[in-house]
């Protein structure tokens, strides 16, 4: 059987940090679609970026503090 190694409100914290992520990172693009400057205008795809890699980083951490109790 497997087993979490941390408690369901860990996850949930970790999975409404994501959230927060993606919503501060909406906030940045919606200010930068203002801004005509070229030096902003790679941002929008590195913002997407992060919260993807985030959003990977989050599920590999997930899923590797699942432990299968026979071990």
């Amino acid at each position: 059987m497997m087993v979490p190694l941390v408690s369901p409100e860990v996850v949930a914290r970790l999975e409404n940090d994501q959230r927060k992520l993606a919503a501060l990172c909406e906030r940045i693009r919606a200010r930068l679609a203002h801004h005509h400057d070229p030096e902003l205008q790679g941002l929008d795809a590195d913002l997407d970026q992060l919260v993807t890699q985030h959003h990977h980083l989050l599920r590999g951490v997930l899923d590797a503090i699942v432990i299968d109790e026979r071990d």
